[in-house]
This record gives C-alpha cells, sequence and structure tokens, in this order.
C-alpha cells in the first residue's frame, strides 16, 4: 500500500521508493524512462533522419550529382530533397528516420508528384540510397 507523504511545501509525494510519477506505478524497466524519441534512436542504433540526410547527399555528391533541398512555403508535404543526376534524371526523395513512414498529406504529394511522372521515394534506411539512385540514373 502508498501512502501519501506531505513535502515541506505542502505537495504529497509516493512514501513507496522508486515509482512512476503518475498512479503511484512502479518503473518496470529503465526503458519505461525513455521518451519515444530515445526509444526510436535505441532501436535504430541512434541513427536519425540527419543522419540518413547526410548520407544520402554525400552518396548523390559522389555521383556527380545534386541533392537539393526543396523549401515550399504554402504547401506542406513536399518531399525533403529532390535529387539532380548528370543526365537530366531526377527523384524527388522524402527521408525518414529508421521506421519511418509518410505521413496521409505526404503519401497525397507522393501521388500527384507520381500523376505529373516524376519519381518520388521514401528513404529510411542508410542501405536504400545506393538502389534508389541507381533506380533513377536508369530511367
Amino acid at each position: 500500500m502508498i501512502l501519501p507523504l506531505r513535502s515541506p511545501a505542502g505537495g504529497e509525494r509516493a512514501a513507496a521508493g522508486n515509482t512512476g510519477h503518475r498512479e503511484g506505478r512502479p518503473y518496470a524497466a529503465e526503458s519505461d524512462r525513455l521518451s519515444n524519441t530515445d526509444k526510436r534512436r535505441e532501436r535504430n542504433d541512434g541513427l536519425k533522419e540527419s543522419d540518413i540526410e547526410r548520407a544520402l547527399c554525400r552518396a548523390v555528391q559522389a555521383r556527380g550529382g545534386m541533392a537539393m533541398k526543396v523549401v515550399s512555403p504554402g504547401l506542406s508535404g513536399v518531399p525533403d530533397r529532390i535529387v539532380l543526376m548528370p543526365g537530366g534524371h531526377a527523384a524527388f526523395v522524402e527521408l525518414k528516420a529508421p521506421g519511418g513512414h509518410l505521413r496521409p498529406l505526404q503519401e497525397k504529394r507522393k501521388r500527384q508528384l507520381e500523376a505529373l511522372e516524376f519519381l518520388v521515394y521514401c528513404i529510411n534506411d542508410p542501405e536504400q540510397i545506393g538502389g534508389m539512385l541507381d533506380a533513377v540514373c536508369a530511367t
């Protein structure tokens, strides 16, 4: 049984040692104290979206292309980068943290761009970059 104790400031705190801050539940494990973002990083070896974006830019430059950041005020959901490769090959690329997926609005923008016959990719693993660049250069 957990009995409330009065703190010097007049608030209450649990008397049962190491408990969660809500409902007096004890922590099951250290991972319970981590935020959702920290848990995702732990599962994915600490990779973040910015790490994948950096890897994409380096791979594109190594092949003689450009990976330009797309900024579209007034139109949400557009892909993060447009990749321009030698020979006039182009594709839009949305980057996500490992395990990430497109939001519904991003899915809609992807369909709109594909209807205009543009290539659109979602990259959430650095291992996907080489294959995506091969596909872009092959079109």
